[in-house]
């Protein structure tokens, strides 16, 4: 007589939303569409309005998903780059 439990070879999918959700935000972000989730967009110059940061003006270069909140990675125009907080970031006023 044949068990009923799990068939060991079956293989486990995560669920298809997660994998969308992330493509479809990547996909606005490179599109230049905003939304209140994702405010900014690639090549937006952004001012930083709290933080180390605070004052200097950039470009975004990468919307970065690595947490449960986006974070935007600036570049300065010197060159150096910082992982930066939406709310702490406002849409300078030349791109205005």
């Amino acid at each position: 007589m044949k068990s009923k439990g799990t068939n060991p070879h079956k293989v486990i999918q995560p669920p298809p939303y997660r994998t969308m959700v992330a493509s479809d935000h990547d996909a606005d972000f490179f599109a230049g569409r905003r939304s209140d989730a994702l405010p900014f967009c690639v090549n937006d110059t952004v001012e930083v309005l709290r933080g180390t940061y605070a004052g200097r003006i950039g470009a975004v270069v990468l919307l970065d998903r690595s947490r449960e909140a986006f974070r935007f990675l600036v570049e300065f125009g010197d060159g150096t780059d910082e992982l930066i907080e939406p709310q702490n970031l406002t849409l300078a006023q030349e791109a205005v």
